[in-house]
């Protein structure tokens, strides 16, 4: 499954240790470790920082058996489907996202150990899915031969150029014949993802098809992964994410850049 429901989690977590069953939850915007079990605050979610070796989750406990659920306390769902899809693009398939995140967890009163746990190294076995993943060559060619639909998970002002970029030498505006979808809309005011309907009919306003190949962009490649896990979760089976996104794209000279709404 691509989302957990806190009372699964929770039973899961409870039953653990008789079962045997290691459960991870890794987040990046906590401000301490925290978790029920296993917990883990991440650092820099950077895709080119993360080859095998060098992000090296067997050092934390994390096995390429364990079944892992990735929370964030953004209320957004702003950075657990980064961490998500990187360990999907790694090859780790039983991997999560807890539906509603921290927020979610403590708002329905479960617990929290503010503890740091004491981990064993396991091994982890990790390979690239370079499917997964597109680069600046790629999008570019992609412009002219739109084999691939582009959809934006940034906000509209900053999408159609009317809102400043938060980055220095960053233009604004988008990537041509791309759509926008804000990555915020995805999800609920308790940060629980939409339903299947509901999310169909964003996309579909948006003018995406999900049967068709899509690649997420937004700024640093963070929340383009809250749309690919969005359209995972619908079906979409041919997904991928720029890793650069627009602070590659809009701080590059030579690329071609649109403004206004998408056309």
């Amino acid at each position: 499954a691509f989302y957990v429901l806190p009372a699964a989690l929770w039973e899961l977590v409870r039953d653990a240790v008789a079962k045997n069953i290691l459960v991870t939850i890794s987040s990046r915007c906590l401000s301490g470790r925290v978790s029920p079990r296993y917990g883990y605050e991440g650092g820099g979610l950077d895709l080119a920082r993360a080859k095998p070796g060098a992000l090296n989750w067997g050092s934390l406990g994390i096995g390429s058996d364990d079944a892992i659920v990735v929370y964030d306390a953004s209320g957004q769902n702003f950075s657990a489907p980064r961490l998500w899809w990187m360990l999907r693009s790694f090859g780790h398939e039983r991997v999560s996202v807890l539906d509603g995140g921290l927020g979610k967890w403590l708002g329905d009163g479960r617990a929290v150990d503010a503890n740091v746990p004491t981990v064993m190294a396991v091994p982890f076995h990790a390979r690239l899915d370079i499917a997964r993943v597109r680069g600046i060559d790629a999008m570019r060619d992609n412009v002219d031969v739109q084999r691939e639909q582009v959809v934006d998970a940034r906000s509209p002002g900053r999408f159609e150029g009317t809102e400043a970029e938060p980055r220095a030498g960053v233009r604004g505006g988008h990537i041509p014949h791309s759509v926008n979808v804000h990555y915020a809309r995805l999800v609920r005011d308790d940060g629980t993802l939409r339903s299947n309907n509901e999310l169909r009919g964003l996309f579909a306003d948006a003018g995406l098809d999900v049967t068709r190949p899509i690649v997420a962009s937004c700024g640093t490649g963070v929340t383009a992964c809250a749309v690919v896990l969005a359209l995972d979760v619908l079906g979409a089976e041919n997904t991928a994410v720029y890793d650069g996104s627009w602070t590659e794209w809009g701080s590059t000279g030579d690329t071609p850049v649109a403004t206004g709404p998408a056309r």
